[in-house]
């Protein structure tokens, strides 16, 4: 069996949203503009204090994985609405019942985005599987 799609599509294909700076790190203050995010939010989901909150040079190595994990997960949703913002927005601040029925930006909040991304994820290949070839959303 060909594992290369499935080892594959844990990343995003695009950019849609400029999420990614162009050397790969990611857009903090574009992330957090984006899905309205305040220094305490961020600073409570990393287990950081607020003044290490950062976006430059000196980042810190755990924010800068934690944006990177935000920013891949609303980069995969955003791929699936085909690069609609909004519908991309609209999805992190709705009530999912799959997740508890607590919104997918309160799971960020709490810390708990690399669950998200997992679920992201799962949620995504099992689509393209039980779509028909016809079907398949680019």
């Amino acid at each position: 069996m060909n594992q290369a799609p499935a080892l594959f599509s844990t990343i995003p294909r695009t950019d849609p949203l400029s999420l990614f700076q162009e050397s790969g790190k990611p857009n903090g203050p574009h992330i957090t503009e984006m899905l309205r995010l305040r220094t305490k939010d961020v600073a409570r989901a990393t287990h950081l204090s607020e003044t290490s909150i950062r976006y430059d040079l000196r980042m810190p190595e755990a924010l800068e994985a934690w944006l990177r994990d935000v920013a891949t997960t609303a980069t995969l949703v955003a791929e699936f609405f085909g690069g609609d913002s909004s519908k991309t927005v609209l999805w992190f601040s709705t009530p999912n019942p799959q997740l508890g029925s607590i919104t997918p930006l309160d799971m960020i909040k709490m810390g708990r985005v690399r669950r998200l991304l997992a679920f992201v994820q799962t949620a995504l290949d099992e689509n393209k599987r039980q779509l028909p070839l016809d079907d398949k959303i680019e």
